[in-house]
């Protein structure tokens, strides 16, 4: 058996790595641009898959939520593991990720906004899930200053009412 020579071990390597590049390219699900009118359809595909009871565990603000939903109402709330105190709890929910996303656009749009930039400076992509509308992914990020925030699904999972 004859065998191979570093040039072809360079080259077996290079393609090894170039096919592991293109799955990474290829098997990623990109976000696109957040607008009004994507977040209108999110809320639409939403209220019309008719989901009311759930459990949604979510990244954001650096922890990792946990949200029990019964017919709209939250009946648990954790974050890292612990019960969480709030008077918002429905910020936490599906519709609540939306609402926060529509005051994200609103914020972006508005010269005085906290996030302390121009829409011109201020990314916001989503991706949302392409049947029942609920958020996947979501990034904020303002160039030039490092800041950004990301909310990150872990887990979906649908309660038989």
């Amino acid at each position: 058996m004859k065998r191979w020579g570093k040039k072809h071990t360079w080259i077996a390597v290079a393609i090894l790595v170039a096919g592991v590049f293109a799955a990474m390219i290829f098997s990623r699900q990109p976000m696109s641009g957040l607008t009004a009118e994507s977040l209108e359809i999110a809320r639409q595909k939403w209220r019309t898959s008719g989901i009311r009871s759930y459990e949604l565990r979510y990244e954001m603000y650096e922890a990792e939520y946990f949200v029990r939903v019964r017919e709209g109402v939250v009946l648990d709330l954790l974050r890292d593991g612990r019960e969480t105190q709030t008077h918002q709890e429905a910020y936490y929910t599906v519709e609540g990720i939306l609402d926060v996303l529509e005051l994200e656009l609103e914020s972006r749009d508005d010269p005085k906004s906290p996030f302390g930039s121009s829409p011109e400076t201020t990314f916001l992509r989503v991706r949302f899930h392409p049947e029942h509308g609920y958020v996947e992914q979501y990034l904020r990020a303002i160039g030039g200053t490092g800041r950004s925030q990301t909310i990150k699904l872990v887990e979906f999972k649908r309660l038989d009412d």
